[in-house]
């Protein structure tokens, strides 16, 4: 297994040297999708004064920056996973490669995964620098140097494990529907309302609550941003690391079992090969 993640790092690593723009975009972007609602804010209060009070009063924290910051981050970083895992298979599937590697002597799953783990790897660096840009940007470094910062990537880490299930789904998809573009297109308007990357998911009806709460990036964004800012968790500390901790087991199997039972069908049907 670790030779395999490996080579997979290794060949992921060059794509990555070789194209450094989308690593600079990376941390570029969620500074610049949350610039957007922050002057809307701002002109709706009528100064950045008055945006925090209204903030603290609907939200409880007047650190709007941050905690829209977060909220921008953890959307690219599902983007970000959903697009390298997705394109990924896409690309392989379009040179005809796909069958070759699902037919070597290592185990799919393996191979699968070690894809995974290195787009969790990768988003990870990412947002880490994503978020200290944006914390000298915007004047919040102080609260990521703090002890805090420690159980906030804890809490990333173990938003951001189940979406290895996340991605054998979409892997699934992409081998059944063979179009990538679409699948994810169609998921990052839906990630981005029921995590609620802007606006916290206690303004939710309940039923849309429940839904969003399905997806580990919902109760992992909320704590980090209880961590940080000190509003309020999900449902409590502990609750919160367990419910987290039960997605990290569940949502991964769930891929596995889907994505074993596309493959099986396709290679069955021949649609491992096809355009």
């Amino acid at each position: 297994m670790l030779r395999v993640i490996k080579a997979v790092f290794k060949v992921r690593w060059k794509y990555t040297v070789r194209y450094p723009g989308w690593f600079i975009m990376f941390i570029i972007l969620p500074i610049v999708f949350s610039v957007i609602p922050i002057i809307l804010g701002w002109a709706v209060a009528g100064s950045p004064q008055q945006a925090a009070i209204n903030f603290k009063m609907n939200v409880g924290t007047p650190n709007y920056t941050l905690f829209m910051i977060l909220g921008s981050l953890i959307w690219l970083v599902s983007i970000s996973i959903m697009w390298d895992f997705g394109m990924w298979i896409r690309e392989e599937q379009e040179m005809g490669t796909l069958e070759q590697l699902l037919l070597t002597p290592v185990n799919p799953i393996e191979l699968l995964a070690s894809s995974t783990v290195w787009a969790l790897f990768n988003s990870s660096i990412q947002f880490v620098i994503a978020l200290f840009v944006a914390g000298v940007l915007f004047n919040f470094i102080g609260v990521l140097i703090s002890p805090a910062m420690i159980l906030t990537i804890i809490y990333l880490i173990l938003g951001v494990l189940p979406l290895t299930g996340f991605a054998l789904l979409i892997g699934s998809l992409i081998i059944k529907m063979r179009e990538a573009e679409a699948v994810i297109r169609l998921l990052q308007p839906g990630i981005a309302f029921l995590v609620g990357i802007f606006y916290p998911v206690t303004i939710m009806p309940e039923l849309i609550r429940y839904i969003a709460l399905l997806i580990p990036l919902t109760v992992s964004l909320q704590d980090m941003r209880a961590v940080l800012l000190n509003i309020s968790y999900i449902f409590n500390p502990q609750l919160d690391l367990f419910i987290l901790l039960i997605y990290c087991a569940l949502w991964p199997l769930i891929g596995m079992t889907t994505f074993n039972y596309v493959e099986k069908k396709a290679k069955k049907e021949g649609g491992l090969s096809g355009y």
